[in-house]
C-alpha cells in the first residue's frame, strides 16, 4: 500500500486580507546580541572545565555565526558526513547527546568513559548514511571492553561497505520518546517539514509536510496536531522542545533550499526535560 502524503500550507492575515503561504519573522539584532556573550561565555566555561550542559540548555547563534558555521561545514560539492550533519542542526539549535569522534578502538574506550556509561558506538563514514542497515552500530554498551570491541566491529562494517577512511562516534546512550523531525526541499512546493514517528516507525503511515519556516507559535501547532500519531504525551514529553526543533530544521531547509535536498533528526529523543537528535542526516542538493 503506497504512503499518502499531506501538504498544509497556513493562511495568514495583512490588512485583514488573507494570504496562503508564511509571514516571515522578523529576527530582532539586539535581542540576539544580548545573549551571544553570555551564550559564549558558558560554552567557554563548559569547554575549559569539561562540563556538559542538559540537554534542554538552548544555544543561541547569530545570524554572521549561523553563516559562518555554514559555509564551513556544509558545501553542495559533497556527501555529508553525519558529524557535519549534526553540526548542521546544532546551528539551527537542535541538540546532540554528549558525544565523541574518535578514530580507533582505544580511543573509542577513552571516550566512552568521557561521556559516561552506558553508550552507543556507531561507524563515521559519508559513505554509509545508513549505518544500521549493514551492521555499523552498536547500542546499550556498560564497560570499556565491550566499547573497543564493538568499535572495531563497526570499524569492519564501515569498511565492508566500501567505506575508506571509517571513524567511530561514541555517544551517551539517551532514552525517552523517540519521532522524526526532516524537512525536504521539494522542486513544486519549496521547503517542508514533518513531524511523525521516528526510529523503526519512521517508514511507517501517513506523512504530513508543511510549508517551511515556521514561527515558534506554528511550530508548537503543529507539534499538538502531530503529538498523539508521535506517540508524544504532553504530560511526560517535552513538546515545547519538540516544537523548537520543528522550527530550527524548518528555518534549515528555508535557509539552505538553494543548497538542501533534505534534512533529519531521527530518532529526535524526547525526554521530560528536553530533546536531543541521535542520528543526523542531510543530503546536499547537486549543484545546478
Amino acid at each position: 500500500m503506497a504512503r499518502k502524503f499531506y501538504l498544509t500550507t497556513p493562511i495568514y492575515y495583512v490588512n485583514d486580507v488573507p494570504h496562503i503561504g508564511h509571514a516571515y519573522t522578523t529576527v530582532v539584532a539586539d535581542a540576539i546580541a544580548r545573549f551571544r556573550l553570555l551564550n559564549a561565555y558558558s560554552l567557554a566555561l563548559a569547554h575549559i572545565y569539561g562540563i556538559s550542559f542538559p540537554v534542554d540548555y538552548p544555544i543561541i547563534f547569530s545570524v554572521e555565526d549561523r553563516e559562518t558555521g555554514l559555509d564551513r561545514h556544509f558545501t553542495v560539492h559533497e556527501t555529508v558526513p553525519e558529524a557535519r550533519a549534526a553540526t548542521l542542526l546544532e546551528l539551527y539549535g537542535v541538540r546532540r547527546p554528549a558525544e565523541r569522534a574518535v578514530d580507533t578502538p582505544e580511543q573509542a574506550a577513552r571516550a566512552a568513559r568521557a561521556v559516561g556509561f552506558p553508550v552507543a558506538v556507531k561507524a563515521l563514514a559519508p559513505e554509509m548514511p545508513h549505518k544500521e542497515r549493514v551492521g555499523g552500530i552498536r547500542l546499550g554498551l556498560a564497560d570499556a571492553a565491550a566499547v573497543t570491541a564493538a568499535a572495531s566491529e563497526v570499524m569492519a562494517a564501515a569498511q565492508r561497505a566500501g567505506a575508506k577512511h571509517p571513524r567511530v562516534l561514541v555517544q551517551r546512550m539517551v532514552h525517552g520518546t523517540e519521532v522524526l523531525v526532516g524537512a525536504v526541499v521539494d522542486e513544486r512546493f519549496g521547503p517542508l517539514v514533518t513531524l511523525r514517528p521516528g526510529g523503526a516507525l519512521a517508514e511507517v503511515g501517513d506523512a504530513t509536510f508543511i510549508a517551511a519556516p515556521l514561527t515558534r507559535k506554528q511550530a508548537g501547532r503543529f507539534v499538538e496536531r502531530q503529538a498523539q500519531v508521535c506517540g508524544l504525551d504532553p504530560r511526560a514529553d517535552d513538546v515545547a522542545a519538540v516544537a523548537r526543533a520543528v522550527e530550527g530544521i524548518a528555518r534549515a531547509a528555508a535557509d539552505l533550499r538553494g543548497r538542501l535536498s533534505s534534512l533529519e533528526a531521527n530518532p529526535l529523543i524526547v525526554r521530560s526535560r528536553g530533546a536531543v537528535a541521535v542520528d543526523a542526516l542531510a543530503e546536499a542538493r547537486p549543484p545546478a
